[in-house]
This record gives structure tokens, sequence and C-alpha cells, in this order.
């Protein structure tokens, strides 16, 4: 019988990001009560899994965002138009997390919500639009220019940075940190002993290195620390060539010198070679996005030699379609969305015929999230959600394309499940 030892650094980290996700799948409730879920979910992962990913407690929230609540007047002030009733869900959500035995602190931010119709609208396809990035760290470096984010970014590093951990329910467990913001806890906790780290996955992959930057935007601003760190996975692109120099400027590459296990870099977004997502916003695998006066001059080459095989019937027709359409809203920017730096995964061939915006879809989500558990050597924590995504991902689909899928799809049986 083989022992499980403890993972790797880098390993312990994206395991961290990926159980800040483990809210997502309940619906009609409300940030305080999302916040104990999430705190219980993470806290079973980590008991479960403490063999590889030991030592492992919550020192900072979650601190949960629900689009539409009445607590939430901060996003008013970013300009979107919010919902007149809450969503009922964790449409953003976030925790520090501190390992006392390497005297780390994790600050995991979740991925895009699959059920969250605001998550894909105003975070995750807000591109048609930059604003400046205007860090709220200090100090400042004066030798660097930050450049533009989208607008999409800016809400969603706006939110996080604004938001603060509330009180579960009666009977759920306590929540630490109430009251209090990200930057006014790391600021408490903040040693020249200790290593900061901030994580994501997808969403959480463009928000993490972003945020990170807001609140550490110099080598001096992170001084007060012994290393801030980001480890960003498949995360699409932030913003534009001035705000990526900046970042790699402020946060060189990183390699664990106690880690020869691969991965072993922070400071990089991490993706796998068949993921569209995290080159979404400036070209996808390897082919460059036109300017925006036309659609492309073929769609489907876009997709079609590099990425999945071949799409024929419905598939040929639709997806190169809502390819065009991502292209030309994201190009309306005018800035060219230009990826942080990052680290290539060379994920498993795909060769197959794909029929269906369905099929397409299950393919898609199965190498945007599942393929990673492989890629980054944390097998043994995998816990398969692709079915649950593709069921909520659909029905999202026919709420913003109606009439776009032949079939409706039914709800998931398990929306109120944890992940």
């Amino acid at each position: 019988m083989t022992t499980a030892t403890p993972f790797p650094l880098l390993q312990q980290v994206f395991s961290l990001s990926m159980w800040s996700n483990t809210a997502a799948k309940t619906k009609d409730s409300t940030p305080s009560a999302l916040g104990g879920i999430l705190y219980t979910n993470f806290t079973d992962k980590q008991s479960t899994y403490s063999a590889y990913v030991p030592d492992w407690s919550i020192v900072w929230g979650p601190a949960v965002f629900t689009a539409g609540d009445s607590g939430n007047s901060l996003v008013s002030e970013a300009g979107i138009l919010m919902p007149k009733n809450s969503t009922g869900m964790a449409d953003n959500a976030i925790l520090v997390a501190h390992n006392a035995t390497s005297n780390t602190y994790v600050v995991a931010i979740a991925a895009t919500n699959p059920q969250s119709v605001y998550d894909w609208l105003n975070e995750d396809f807000q591109t048609d639009s930059a604003v400046p990035f205007n860090p709220v760290g200090a100090p400042l470096d004066p030798s660097v220019t930050y450049g533009n984010i989208s607008a999409g970014t800016k809400l969603g590093i706006t939110i996080l940075q604004n938001l603060m951990p509330q009180a579960a329910p009666k009977d759920g467990p306590t929540i630490p940190e109430i009251g209090v913001t990200l930057q006014s806890y790391l600021a408490s906790v903040a040693s020249t002993d200790a290593t900061l780290i901030f994580t994501g996955h997808s969403l959480g992959g463009a928000l993490s290195p972003t945020l990170a930057f807001s609140l550490y935007p110099s080598k001096t601003a992170q001084a007060v620390w012994e290393r801030v760190l980001v480890l960003p996975t498949a995360g699409a692109t932030p913003g534009d060539g001035t705000f990526a120099t900046a970042f790699n400027t402020v946060f060189p590459t990183y390699v664990d010198p106690n880690s020869t296990t691969l991965p072993n870099t922070f400071n990089n977004d991490l993706w796998n070679s068949y993921d569209v997502v995290p080159h979404a916003w400036d070209h996808l695998q390897g082919n460059s996005f036109p300017t925006y006066v036309a659609p492309p001059p073929d769609a489907l080459k876009l997709i079609k030699p590099c990425i999945y095989g071949h799409l024929i019937l419905g598939a040929a027709e639709t997806i190169p379609a809502l390819v065009n359409t991502a292209v030309n809203h994201a190009a309306k920017a005018g800035v060219t969305y230009t990826p942080i730096q990052n680290i290539e995964l060379p994920g498993a061939t795909v060769n197959t015929d794909i029929a269906t915006v369905i099929g397409f879809v299950t393919t898609l989500i199965e190498q945007h999230v599942g393929a990673y558990f492989d890629l980054i050597g944390v097998s043994a924590i995998h816990d398969d959600q692709t079915s649950f995504w593709q069921e909520v991902i659909v029905l999202v689909i026919n709420d913003l394309f109606p009439g776009l899928l032949p079939n409706p799809v039914n709800p998931p049986t398990d929306a109120n499940a944890t992940a």
C-alpha cells in the first residue's frame, strides 16, 4: 500500500484554489449563508485530503458577493447595472488560508460560477471596454507604467477589494475577521518571515494576478513580506501589453527551490494547450484577433485545425459565429489584450468530430477544468464536476442566446449540493 505524501507547495496552492469554488452549486441563498457553506465545504475538503494538503486553516473569510443583494452597494460605484433582485448565489468568493508550519498565506479567489449569468456578462465578457489600471496599494513604482485592464477585470477586483466577511447564520461555522477588508487583514499579518500567494482558476486566474498587483504594485510594497507570489491557472487575459509588461516587471518568474515536481513556477499563468480560455481575448490558440473592422475571413480556422478536431453539422455553423462575436466584442476596447508571462502545459491531444454545441461545450469544460488536475499533478484530489458544469452552462447559453440550442435542458438535479 502506497502512503500518501504531501504535495509540493504549488500543488497545494492549486488545491486550495479549486476548493474556493465549493459554494458554486448553492442557489437561493444569501452572502452570509454562502460564506458559511464555503467555509464548511473548504474545511471538509482539506480534512479529506489532509495527507496531500496538510496544515491549512481559513484565517479570513470566506467573503462572498451576491449580485443584486441589498448589502452590496459597492458595485453601483463601478457603473454596472445590477439585477433588481439578488442572484442568490456566489457570484464572487474569496478567502485566506494559512499554513502555520511554513508560515504561508494563500488568497484563494473563486472561478466563474457557471450558474451565474451575472458573472458571464459583467466579469468574463465585459471586454469591449478597457480602463486604466490604478493600484490601491502603495508605494507605486515610478519607473512603471501600469497600463489598462478590461472593465470586467476592474469590476471583479473592485468587488474583491471591498468585500468583508459576514457572520454565518445561526448554527453555522465561526467566520474569522468579520467586517475586515482583505487589504486591512493582510496589512495586519504581514511579516518578513511569511510568504503571501494569490491564486485562482479561470476568472480567478485573471483576478488573482490583478488583485495582487493592485495591492502590491511595487517591489517596495511587497517588502513587508518575505515574498509575494501569484499562481493563476487557466486565466483569461486581464489587460493590455503595458499592463502585462508592468506585471512581469514587479512579479518576475519565481521557481520554487524546494520542489523538483513540475510545474514548480510561480508568477506565470499556467494553461493547458487545449484550453481556449487562457488566451481568449488576445488570440485563440495562436490565431491573432483581427482589428474591429470585419469578421475573420474564415472563423472556422480559428478552431478547426488547432483545438478539438473537426466541427461538423450544427457545430460547424454555430461555433464559428460565436467566436466571431467574441473576437469583435473584445476588439471594441481599442487595446491589444496581451497575456502576462505564462507557461503552456502540454495537454492530451483531442482529435474528434464535434457535431453539436453541447458536444463542443463538454470538450471545452473538460479541457478548462478537469484536465488541470492531471497537468498540475493533483489527480488524487480530483472531484469530477464536468456534468454539473455542462448542464448549467447549457442553461446559461439558453438564457443568453435563446433558440441557439435545439433542445431545452433541465436544471441539474443536484443544484444545491456541494462540490
